[in-house]
């Protein structure tokens, strides 16, 4: 979710460490029509490895060497994201700048917790903290603005994972997030209008 991040030295998300993951969904900073993903590495040696798992775990057609399978990424989505790769640092210039108006706007209310920022963040969301968060949600869709509640639950109560083990943290903060609109074809009347209706909310 991160593509286009900087980090504390200046060098971009995804070059840290021996690979890197990104995502192309549609509503990520980068995305194609579908689904789609890749991976960076400048480690040989695990780059064929990576090739070999996305085409059925083959470097010759048909003679199996890894489990894999078929995670190919598309010709057209390929395509579609070539076309769009030299728009992304302007669209995330204006997340940032959606950010910042949010940060410089929304502080001080209570009960409203604020994302922290650091330079180089990309914002792919912008996500707030309240205990009024239903409440929340509700009054924005009845105002017709757009909010998402991003993995509402936490993955130790997955059933995949459920255990009974018990994270309270976790499970608090997944019941107060939401996120509010920061893409970048955001006009600035708009990301008013989302600030005027929060602060009516609470009252301020």
């Amino acid at each position: 979710q991160s593509m286009g991040s900087r980090f504390k030295n200046g060098n971009l998300v995804g070059t840290y460490g021996d690979v890197g993951t990104f995502s192309f969904f549609p509503a990520k900073n980068l995305g194609c029509f579908g689904d789609g993903g890749a991976v960076v590495t400048d480690n040989d040696i695990l780059a064929q490895k990576i090739r070999m798992i996305r085409v059925h775990g083959s470097k010759i057609k048909y003679k199996h060497e890894l489990l894999g399978g078929n995670f190919r990424l598309d010709t057209i989505q390929a395509a579609f994201l070539s076309v769009l790769l030299p728009e992304l640092d302007n669209w995330i210039e204006k997340r940032r700048q959606n950010a910042q108006y949010y940060l410089e706007n929304l502080q001080n209310i209570e009960n409203l917790m604020l994302p922290m920022t650091c330079e180089g963040h990309s914002w792919n969301q912008f996500t707030l903290r309240t205990s009024k968060r239903d409440h929340l949600k509700n009054y924005l869709d009845a105002c017709k603005i757009g909010s998402a509640i991003y993995y509402p639950i936490p993955l130790h109560r997955q059933k995949i994972f459920e255990e009974g083990v018990k994270l309270p943290n976790a499970e608090k903060i997944c019941n107060e997030v939401i996120s509010i609109p920061v893409y970048p074809g955001l006009r600035a009347d708009e990301r008013t209008h989302v600030v005027t209706k929060i602060r009516n909310f609470y009252g301020v």
